[in-house]
């Protein structure tokens, strides 16, 4: 039975650092999450029918451990329950460096504030798509939880780049963003969602 297949670290490191680059966006990383080192292997020549017979517990450790947590390349690692692989130039070095909260949760004061958004902003809310009234009457209060949570999120940590979004305090004006982030030269529209493809 043939062994498994490991590459060596030196010939992926920029190869990933290129794909990080390319993507633009934090990446999943982690044994069930390799699409980026998976990517990286085929800009090396090893096409995903070989990558079957990888070492991967080994290769996706090894990257994390010796090119992302290290910075290696200009790359950063942010841990569990995370796990993302990002680029530090996207970010300028207080992000990077803040310290991130295992679990971000609604306070009271926040929960009361959003309950008043959305009582005041419901008469005006458009319906995109058909539904029952329990569906809607669901998603808008999912919605009602996960944007201003978040909102609070970023407003606490880091307020030097926070900004409220644009229909703030006019509750029957549309918005494409709920909130901003305006660091490294660059105003960031920020669209909070869940985990479902309708946003929830």
């Amino acid at each position: 039975m043939a062994g498994k297949v490991y590459t060596p670290m030196g010939d992926l490191f920029e190869r990933i650092s290129y794909e990080l680059e390319q993507a633009l966006v934090p990446v999943r990383f982690g044994l069930g999450h390799r699409q980026l080192v998976a990517a990286a292997l085929v800009r090396l020549g090893v096409q995903p029918d070989a990558q079957q017979s990888y070492d991967w517990k080994r290769q996706i450790e090894d990257v994390r451990e010796k090119m992302l947590t290290r910075r290696r390349f200009g790359c950063f690692y942010l841990g569990a329950p995370h796990c993302l692989a990002a680029k530090q130039w996207w970010f300028i070095p207080s992000l990077v460096n803040s310290p991130w909260e295992d679990e971000i949760v609604m306070t009271p004061r926040v929960g009361s504030g959003a309950v008043k958004e959305m009582r005041l902003r419901a008469p005006h809310m458009v319906q995109k798509h058909a539904t029952s009234a329990d569906r809607l009457a669901e998603a808008r209060a999912r919605s009602t939880i996960i944007e201003p949570t978040i909102q609070d999120y970023f407003r606490r940590n880091w307020p030097d780049f926070y900004r409220e979004p644009a229909n703030q305090g006019s509750y029957t004006e549309p918005c494409d963003h709920d909130f901003r982030l305006v660091f490294g030269g660059h105003d960031w529209k920020i669209d909070v969602s869940g985990q479902r493809l309708n946003g929830a």
